[in-house]
């Protein structure tokens, strides 16, 4: 019987290494090719996470912007002294609440909206009237207005990488906020100055005066720096409802904003001869149409967001589409290798193979004289 070849003899040994560099050379394919897919697999998950993150920010914005509508109402009757209309306070403080016992954890809002809820609600009892009703409702807007940079904050909001969801956040989170704070200062103020009568009520008035012309720049100022950044953003974005959603809230606001502070006013007292109920009534326009256009603007920003959160999950599909194919493939060529080895018999080392010529030691064996009759 032919000895067979040993595991350690030189075919042995090169069948070996046939195998250890097929196995390198696969690990060289698919090594980077795994850490490319891993690399875009944690990262397409971040930019969901964010993405997730940001639609929080814009469902906690809804109902407190409401809720700074309704202090900043509060302080404009409250400062002319009338009666606060505290079930409105109140409703708005609930809807908060609402969101805050969902998100607060997220965010980190909660201590500071439970802070924030106990002031409301205790403003709301307590009921000042006249320059102390300015000075105590403007504590708790400032916390108000904190309390919504802290959203834009901890929800990504403010960072948000695209120009067009840039700047209707922009719009959102710190345009309309500041213009209805703006508003309100300029309308209580121009009330205040126009009720003074004596020397020292007149230099209070004076002052008064200058406080509400420089609030009515800056809503001027606001709605300026609105109407340009969403400009910008309907011209870079790929959506088909930005534009028709947003153009005319838009224009209302602007044409109210332009009754109740004409831009050919300067900073001076002659904005504020104005009757003070005529103010107070387009200030009442502008909160309307400021509350109707963040309304529509939060809509197609959270639209926006939906969008570019399919978009990175359908590269995250993708990235686990191209994993399985590449693993089954190579899980199926390994299977062929494996099976062409189990077919192909092995070859005894020192057998003859059909139509390699004579046995070397047959020839051998003749050259010598072996089997000759002579």
């Amino acid at each position: 019987m032919p000895p067979t070849e040993s595991p350690h003899g030189p075919r042995g040994l090169h069948d070996r290494l046939g195998r250890w560099l097929a196995a390198a050379a696969a690990l060289l394919l698919l090594v980077p090719l795994g850490m490319a897919l891993t690399a875009l697999w944690n990262s397409t998950g971040a930019d969901l996470a964010f993405t997730a993150r940001e639609r929080d920010g814009v469902t906690y914005l809804r109902p407190l912007t409401r809720l700074l509508a309704v202090t900043t109402d509060a302080q404009m009757v409250a400062a002319q002294g009338g009666r606060v209309d505290s079930d409105a306070v109140r409703a708005a403080i609930k809807d908060v609440g609402e969101v805050d016992s969902r998100l607060g954890e997220v965010l980190g809002t909660t201590v500071r909206w439970t802070d924030l809820a106990a002031r409301l609600d205790t403003l709301a009892t307590a009921t000042p009237r006249g320059r102390a009703a300015m000075d105590a409702y403007s504590v708790v807007i400032d916390l108000e207005l904190a309390l919504i940079g802290r959203v834009g904050d901890t929800s990504n909001l403010i960072l948000d990488p695209e120009l067009d969801a840039y700047y209707v956040m922009d719009a959102t989170l710190l345009r309309i906020p500041g213009l209805l704070v703006a508003s309100t200062r300029a309308g209580a103020m121009t009330a205040l100055a126009q009720a003074g009568s004596g020397d020292r009520d007149e230099q209070e008035s004076a002052s008064d005066q200058l406080v509400a012309a420089v609030a009515f720049t800056r809503v001027r100022a606001d709605v300026t720096a609105l109407d340009d950044g969403l400009r910008k953003s309907i011209g870079a974005t790929r959506s088909r409802t930005l534009g028709p959603g947003l153009l005319s809230d838009l224009d209302r606001l602007r044409d109210t904003v332009t009754g109740f502070s004409p831009p050919s006013s300067e900073v001076g007292v002659a904005i504020t001869e104005r009757p003070a109920a005529e103010v107070r009534a387009q200030r009442a326009e502008v909160r309307e149409a400021a509350l109707a256009f963040e309304a529509v603007a939060l809509t197609e920003l959270d639209a926006l967001l939906v969008t570019r959160a399919d978009a990175i999950a359908g590269q995250r599909r993708l990235v686990a589409t191209v994993t399985a194919i590449g693993l089954g493939l190579v899980l199926t060529l390994g299977a062929g290798w494996w099976w062409a080895r189990r077919r192909t018999p092995q070859r005894p080392e020192g057998t003859r193979v059909a139509g390699a010529g004579p046995d070397p030691a047959v020839a051998d064996l003749v050259g010598a004289g072996v089997g000759d009759d002579r």
